[in-house]
């Protein structure tokens, strides 16, 4: 044998033996790489992603992409995924090759910066469910670095989408479905337009939709941007979707709705007025609705009732007037954090007040006293105080926000002069003969505006919120102050995101409440959309819903965004306790017999409140057999006023 021969058998042992050693961790090796492992084409994505974590919902908390950290991403660790942000440091390599991001086919959001220029264009079609996503170079001094709309391929189920604030797309319609069930009065949220902001700018200018059959169903909406379909009768129609991209066709299917909106009415003998949360009846007796279901009784004996609410400064002011002419004055203060009323509640009691003034343009209201002074009343929200300021006196008359001194019509902010008296007046206009004013701004300064010289009368509107008066001409029209013969009495604008679509509830002539062009209630006198308490919230239901008030008197309500049919909470009832109880200090006296007796002699005025007190043998009028009956009672000669018919 060789030197040679020798060398190279040793050679020979020595790598047999390194293979021996080192064949079992190479072969290990292998045997530990995941069968599913991805072998990424782009290095830079890949060592971006082992870097990246992701929010996990269930465990509340970041977690890697590579979730077991064993060095290699699993086409299941993408599918898992759906949120990703891939961010490339100005420095780094660029990503060149985006195409194994298709793994994760979960994915809701995604965002990727640091993007070679070489890419110019990207496939999305394999992302299904993806919502909003941004693809683009590093972000460099404000630079445009996104994708042009143009390079991004999108398939049939993306339909159409948008960019904002010109970085990241908002994919919208991409579950479109083939059919639409609607119950007659409901609305469907359209896929398209029925998104969460509303900061796309050209959306609409790419999307045409159109319902074949308006008259069972339609888009619902004040604006351009028609958010919602309505169904409005019994059977099929179809709506077409026509992108930029592809057109689709739904059918709509409108069935029956459970809602029966004439309920009977009911002879209650007593009619309601709502005032925001407080429901007055004509008998004087006072409720607050505390909660969706719950009225509860405040206070007997109140002549009248307001409410006035500053925006601005986020207070409200509630005025009550007693029948014996005491006020009391109760001041809220919303809290600009929570924009909920604060806890403290600001009252103050005045003696002497004839006749509440409130002015709805001013968020302003006041007061004349029995002696003929006028106040106004002012909530500081800085000093949480209530201040009573004396703006005029020796007025003879006063009603909605007019007053009248030496013969002139005034304003009850002292700022509006006439030279002739009002005969009626309510909320913001007054009549003089057949002339209807309204008080309107002009040139720095509010005048009083002829509206019509064709006035007959006002209608019953006691809507909170509606500023607008409603009157009937000479010629038997219905009208409002703008001249529209075409009108609602009331409106409420439901306003789901900024500058997304309206929708609105409405009482419309035949005072039959609304939802859109959706019966929902018949004989409706009043309506308030109001938002839970701060307790309910707390409770767990928060939310709107609607009070309804009939013209029995008898209160409705319902979940706003439910279609099922109104509830019934409350009825109202005449109490005979306050029979013969005329001047309202809870008892009956010979105070009470004097006040009768004047008033059935023409020597006394009642409100319309004591002249149902007053009529104890419920005749229909107030004469000696009143007067009898409430001196007997008064001396307790009888113990009812019933017994004694």
């Amino acid at each position: 044998m060789t030197k040679t021969d020798k060398k190279l058998i040793s050679l020979t042992l020595i790598i047999a033996m390194v293979f021996t050693i080192f064949c079992p961790v190479i072969t290990n090796a292998q045997e530990n790489v995941p069968e599913d492992a991805i072998e990424f084409k782009d290095q830079v994505l890949f060592e971006k992603l082992k870097g990246t974590t992701v929010f996990d919902e269930e465990l509340s908390k970041y977690v890697p992409v590579d979730r077991n950290e064993d060095g290699y991403i699993t086409k299941q660790e993408m599918e898992d995924l759906e949120s990703l942000t891939v961010y490339v440091n100005y420095n780094d390599e660029k990503i060149k090759n985006l195409e194994d991001l298709a793994y994760a086919k979960n994915l809701k959001t995604l965002s990727v910066t640091g993007i070679d220029e070489s890419v110019t264009e990207y496939d999305l079609t394999p992302f299904t469910k993806l919502e909003s996503f941004s693809l683009g170079k590093l972000q460099i001094y404000n630079a445009d670095y996104k994708m042009d709309a143009s390079s991004i391929k999108v398939n049939d189920d993306i339909f159409t989408f948008d960019y904002n604030s010109g970085s990241t797309y908002f994919i919208y319609g991409n579950k479109i479905p083939s059919n639409i069930e609607l119950e007659a009065g409901n609305v469907y949220v359209d896929p398209v337009l029925g998104r969460d902001s509303g900061y796309s700018s050209n959306l609409l200018d790419n999307v045409e939709m159109t319902i074949a059959d308006e008259s069972i169903a339609k888009f619902t909406g004040m604006y351009k941007q028609n958010t919602y379909i309505q169904g409005l009768k019994e059977g099929t129609t179809t709506v077409t979707y026509k992108s930029d991209y592809v057109t689709r066709i739904s059918t709509i299917n409108v069935t029956k709705s459970p809602i029966t909106p004439e309920q009977p009415l009911e002879e209650t003998g007593v009619t309601a007025r709502l005032v925001y949360d407080r429901i007055l009846l004509s008998n004087g007796d006072l409720y607050k609705v505390s909660s969706q279901d719950k009225v509860e009784k405040e206070d007997i004996n109140v002549s009248d009732y307001v409410y006035v609410r500053n925006s601005l400064e986020k207070t409200a002011l509630y005025l009550k007037l007693k029948n014996d002419n005491t006020l009391n004055i109760t001041g809220r203060i919303t809290d600009t954090n929570t924009w909920m009323d604060k806890n403290e509640i600001i009252e103050q009691n005045v003696e002497n007040v004839e006749q509440l003034l409130v002015d709805q343009y001013l968020n302003t209201t006041g007061f004349l006293t029995t002696t003929g002074d006028v106040y106004k009343v002012t909530l500081n929200r800085d000093d949480t105080d209530i201040t009573l300021t004396k703006i005029d006196s020796g007025a003879t008359k006063a009603e909605g926000a007019f007053y009248v001194k030496d013969g002139s019509t005034y304003s009850i902010d002292g700022r509006l002069e006439l030279n002739e008296e009002f005969d009626k007046a309510y909320r913001n206009t007054f009549t003089i003969g057949n002339k209807l004013y309204e008080r309107r701004y002009s040139s720095g300064e509010y005048v009083a505006t002829l509206v019509t010289e064709d006035f007959a009368d006002y209608l019953d509107n006691n809507y909170w919120d509606n500023m607008y008066v409603n009157y009937k001409s000479t010629d038997g029209t219905i009208k409002d102050v703008n001249d529209s013969t075409d009108f609602t009495k009331y409106n409420f604008v439901y306003y789901s995101a900024p500058y997304t679509d309206r929708f609105y509830l409405n009482i419309n002539k035949e005072d039959t409440l609304c939802w859109g062009e959706v019966e929902l209630l018949t004989d409706v006198s009043d309506v308030l959309v109001k938002v839970r308490t701060q307790e309910e919230i707390e409770a767990g239901l928060d939310g709107y819903y609607i009070i309804a008030v009939r013209k029995d008197g008898t209160v409705w309500t319902k979940d706003f965004y439910n279609y099922e049919n109104f509830i019934k909470i409350f009825t109202p009832t005449e109490d005979d306790k306050d029979l013969g109880n005329i001047d309202g200090d809870d008892e009956v006296t010979i105070k009470d017999v004097k006040l009768t007796l004047q008033y059935s002699l023409s020597k006394e005025d009642l409100s319309d409140v004591q002249i149902k007190a007053a009529d104890v043998n419920k005749d229909g009028k107030v004469d000696i057999k009143d007067v009898r009956l409430i001196l007997l009672y008064s001396l307790q000669k009888i113990d009812s006023f019933e017994e004694a018919k």
